[in-house]
């Protein structure tokens, strides 16, 4: 459902080219199209940093490195033999377990956007307009708006934005 907005939040929405904490007129109107507006895109948001060579040669590290993408992520992209701490020459770090940093990432969407995982969270998203004109906010942290301490969304021109170039991720 499209939600209509007034001209000069929507100009503010418009110019601010991504994520945006407005002014306490602008946050009520997010809560006001949240409540009225909001659908589910069938993707899920991964933010996977910059997997260095030090953290990739070690398991305590790497495990670190996964904790901070999701809790206890790692566990969901080893085999049993890890989990068991039973390392070999062939699994002894996570480099020579999973061979290249591309195989991580392949894990890892796999593993989150699996529709076996409990806890994923599809990006939610109001579509907005004026005079014509559509946007789209999209609201992360279900639990913080839910709570009503929410405070910020990010403004994209086009649900074509939503790919894996942007870390947007399809549900498997």
């Amino acid at each position: 459902m499209t939600v209509s907005c007034p001209k000069h939040l929507f100009k503010e929405f418009k110019e601010c080219k991504g994520w945006i904490r407005p002014n306490k007129e602008g946050q009520e109107f997010l809560y006001e199209a949240l409540s009225t507006g909001f659908d589910f895109a069938d993707v899920v948001r991964i933010i996977i940093p910059e997997l260095d060579s030090k953290t990739f040669n070690n398991w305590d590290q790497f495990e670190n490195w996964c904790g901070g993408i999701k809790n206890q992520l790692m566990w969901n992209i080893v085999n049993d033999s890890i989990a068991n701490n039973e390392f070999n020459e062939k699994n002894e770090t996570p480099k020579k377990y999973f061979k290249n940093k591309e195989k991580v990432k392949q894990e890892i969407i796999k593993a989150i956007c699996s529709s076996e995982s409990e806890d994923v969270e599809l990006v939610t998203y109001v579509e907005i307009e004026c005079e014509g004109e559509k946007l789209y906010l999209l609201y992360f942290d279900s639990d913080s708006w839910t709570l009503g301490w929410g405070d910020s969304v990010t403004v994209i021109n086009s649900l074509d934005e939503l790919n894996e170039e942007n870390g947007y991720y399809a549900r498997l």
